[in-house]
């Protein structure tokens, strides 16, 4: 980062190049993008909570001096960018559990909660489409969903797979 310390720049740094470095250290260990993303969200809230204490901590505070002055700034811009990502990192995940349902697969799911005329209704080659398409954001986020519209309970219902939380 050079020149802008703002609140923005702190964030799009965290959320980035921050974040970036992260994933490449982390992802020799094999681990799923659920499980890198928890360990980011963990390493996110150690930061914040070391930004913090060192900002209670500071005997500086009422130093007159320029620089001191801006690297206070700057700690309280670090710690308001930390906050804002950590409240918006996606939770979905875990929104979703209370809408759970069993289900064989994604597509013994999608059969049996989706209204017909919302999936096989539509034709062979739409539900395929849409088995592909709940498959590839199954892999991504290791759960998938589907909202009240669509569902035959007239709820949001999701599907977890066999181990789930």
């Amino acid at each position: 980062m050079t020149g802008d310390m703002s609140v923005n720049a702190w964030y799009k740094w965290y959320v980035t190049t921050y974040k970036k470095h992260f994933y490449l250290c982390k992802r020799h260990k094999n681990l799923k993008d659920l499980q890198l993303r928890r360990a980011f969200k963990k390493e996110l809230e150690k930061d914040l909570k070391h930004h913090i204490n060192n900002a209670n901590t500071r005997n500086d505070k009422n130093n007159d001096n320029r620089i001191v002055q801006q690297c206070i700034r700057e700690q309280k811009n670090q710690i308001e960018a930390l906050k804002s990502i950590l409240k918006r990192m996606d939770n979905s995940y875990f929104i979703f559990l209370k809408y759970k349902i069993e289900a064989k697969n994604i597509e013994d799911f999608l059969k049996r909660y989706t209204k017909h005329d919302r999936h096989e209704g539509r034709g062979k080659d739409y539900a395929e489409a849409r088995i592909k398409s709940y498959t590839e954001d199954f892999n991504k986020k290791e759960f998938c969903f589907m909202s009240h519209h669509e569902s035959i309970t007239g709820e949001c219902v999701s599907y977890y797979g066999k181990k789930s939380l």
